[in-house]
């Protein structure tokens, strides 16, 4: 489906595979199903995946990489029922959207003083958060952007 209405035109795996000229067969699913299915060995690459310590024991990671994320993360929300998030102490009491399978920064993904709540992806969150469900959520920001563009 993503190839039938050129999403992945641009894709490095996608260039790759039609310059060698080989076969790669797509596999849509959640995030979290995806990076299960490299972590069972059921895929075989996955790309846009962060690196942390626990998935270099199943992946390897391309070093150099050939794409590094310079923004970090961001924390969206709507500015006129959430207070500006400048400390980390401004996230508790807050819902907190995220897209499931994700990781962030070890302090985020190991606090249980945070309400978190996953989503399939982070289209879901958007709308949860306009329907003032959630009152922000955490992404990076190259995939908003794109998120944004469609």
């Amino acid at each position: 489906m993503l190839i039938r209405h050129n999403k992945l035109n641009d894709n490095i795996v996608i260039k790759l595979a039609k310059r060698l000229n080989t076969k790669v067969e797509l596999y849509e699913c959640p995030w979290a199903r995806c990076v299960k299915a490299i972590e069972n060995g059921d895929a075989d690459i996955i790309d846009d995946l962060f690196f942390s310590t626990d998935r270099a024991v199943y992946t390897v990671f391309l070093k150099p990489s050939f794409e590094t994320q310079t923004s970090g993360f961001r924390f969206y929300a709507d500015n006129t029922r959430t207070k500006v998030i400048n400390t980390w102490d401004d996230l508790l009491g807050l819902r907190i959207g995220l897209l499931r399978g994700d990781k962030h920064f070890p302090k985020f993904d190991e606090s249980t003083e945070l309400i978190k709540f996953d989503f399939i992806n982070l289209t879901v969150a958007v709308k949860q958060l306009s329907k003032g469900r959630i009152d922000v959520f955490i992404s990076p920001q190259a995939l908003m952007k794109m998120i944004l563009r469609r």
